[in-house]
C-alpha cells in the first residue's frame, strides 16, 4: 500500500493564490518543474517532458494543473471538488464515487478519499475526457500528439458541453492551423480563468505547429521557410544569406519582432 505522506507535497503557488496539492511519484511526476520555479519562471514553460506514453502524460499534465486533494475542497468558481479536479457535481458523481468504494453524501461532509479512490476516481474521468475530445473532434488521434493533450486537458475541466462552444478553435484544429488555435485558447474566457495553466496549454499547442513543420527547411520551388523554435529574422536572414531590410519587406504581414513556430516567410 502506498503511503499517503509520501506522495504528496504542499505548496503554495504564488501565482494562482492558492494551496496546490501535488503528487510525487504515482503517475510518474518526476519531470515536473518545482513549485518554486514555476513561480520564479517568467516565462510559461511545457507542463511535462513528454514521454509518448499518452496514459501518462496527460496523467502528469493533468494533475499538475488540477493537484490532488484527499478531502472537498472549493475550486476557483467555488464548485465542490475532490480528488485530481473531479467535480462533484457531475450528474454521474454518485455512481462514479460508489464505483471506487466512496460514498458522496460522505465525500460532501468531508470525509476523505484514500490515495487509491483518488487515482481510480481519476482513472474514470480521465477516460471519460478522452472519450469526450474524440467525440468533440473525430480525427482527434491523427492530431499531432502535443495537440492531442491539449485538447485531452480542455476536455477534463472543461467537459464536452462547454468545450462545444470552441468553435474557431476546433476549425483551426481541423485546417492543422495549431497556432491560431493557441491564439484562439487565449482568447477564452476559460484561459483567463484557468490562470498559469492557460499559457503552458498554449506553449504545447504551438510546439503542435512545430512538430507538422520542416521547421528551417528552404522549399526551393515556393521560396518559402518555416520558423522553427529559436528562430529569429536575423538568424533566419544570416543562415539563408538574405538582407534582412528585404525579408521584411516580402513579407509585409508579420511583426517583425514576433514571429512564430510553423509561421511561412516568403524568401527572396
Amino acid at each position: 500500500m502506498i503511503n499517503d505522506n509520501d506522495l504528496i507535497f504542499e505548496a503554495y503557488v504564488q501565482e494562482e493564490g492558492v494551496k496546490d496539492m501535488l503528487a510525487a511519484g504515482a503517475l510518474g511526476l518526476g519531470s515536473l518543474m518545482s513549485p518554486q520555479a514555476e513561480v520564479q519562471a517568467k516565462e510559461p514553460t511545457p507542463i511535462v517532458q513528454q514521454s509518448k506514453n499518452f496514459t501518462k502524460d496527460l496523467a502528469d499534465q493533468l494533475t499538475h494543473g488540477e493537484g490532488i486533494r484527499t478531502k472537498k475542497y472549493l475550486d476557483s468558481k467555488g464548485i465542490p471538488t475532490v480528488g485530481i479536479g473531479y467535480n462533484l457535481t457531475n450528474p454521474t458523481a454518485r455512481q462514479d464515487l460508489a464505483a471506487v468504494g466512496a460514498d458522496l453524501k460522505k465525500v460532501n461532509a468531508g470525509v476523505p478519499l484514500t490515495m487509491d479512490q483518488v487515482y481510480n476516481l481519476f482513472d474514470i474521468s480521465r477516460d471519460r475526457a478522452i472519450k469526450d475530445a474524440r467525440q468533440y473532434i473525430p480525427d482527434f488521434d491523427k492530431l499531432p500528439y502535443p495537440a492531442q493533450l491539449v485538447v485531452a486537458d480542455m476536455s477534463f475541466n472543461l467537459g464536452l458541453s462547454k468545450l462545444g462552444g470552441f468553435v474557431d478553435f476546433k476549425k483551426a484544429l481541423k485546417e492543422r492551423d495549431f497556432n491560431k488555435a493557441a491564439d484562439e485558447m487565449v482568447d477564452s474566457k476559460w484561459y483567463k480563468d484557468v490562470k498559469t495553466r492557460g499559457p503552458r496549454l498554449v506553449l504545447v499547442m504551438k510546439s503542435a505547429a512545430e512538430e507538422v513543420a520542416e521547421p528551417g527547411t528552404r522549399d526551393a520551388d515556393e521560396k518559402i521557410i518555416i520558423v522553427k523554435q529559436g528562430d529569429t529574422l536575423t538568424k533566419i536572414s544570416r543562415d539563408q544569406k538574405i538582407d534582412l531590410n528585404e525579408l521584411i519587406k516580402i513579407n509585409p504581414g508579420i511583426n517583425p519582432d514576433k514571429i512564430q513556430i510553423g509561421q511561412k516567410l516568403k524568401l527572396p
